[in-house]
């Protein structure tokens, strides 16, 4: 199984029950998104260009806030990177799950609070 085929079954399953749709994979980036109140709240893997490593990014399109990354949603040491690597299929499941885990645990609630800071 490809590389975004894995990426695409492993988030579409996590996202999905968070209303997150699939949009797009461009330039080593797969996209989902969903709307909260009129807003586009946007959740991406990013691959490295330079080894087989992964970011979770999140961001809110148009309120002009930060993209937040792993190591900026938690305080735990565990994620002070922006890539965390895999060297086989296995890893790279194991490292995708782990982004989401704290895409679920930390970032969804962060989404949801973006757009309130905008208008504070």
């Amino acid at each position: 199984m490809g590389k975004k085929s894995v990426v695409v079954e492993i988030m579409e399953k996590r996202l999905s029950p968070h209303g997150f749709q699939y949009v797009s994979y461009n330039n080593l980036i797969w996209t989902f998104s969903r709307g909260v109140e009129g807003v586009n709240q946007f959740i991406t893997i990013q691959k490295s260009q330079w080894e087989n490593s992964y970011a979770l990014n999140l961001y809110v399109y148009g309120v002009g806030l930060p993209i937040y990354r792993t190591k900026e949603l938690t305080n735990d040491p565990e994620y002070n990177c922006d890539f965390l690597s895999f060297n086989n299929e296995q890893e790279q499941r194991e490292v995708l799950n782990k982004l989401l885990d704290v895409a679920e645990k930390y970032g969804i609630d962060k989404l949801n609070e973006l757009p309130n800071e905008k208008k504070s």
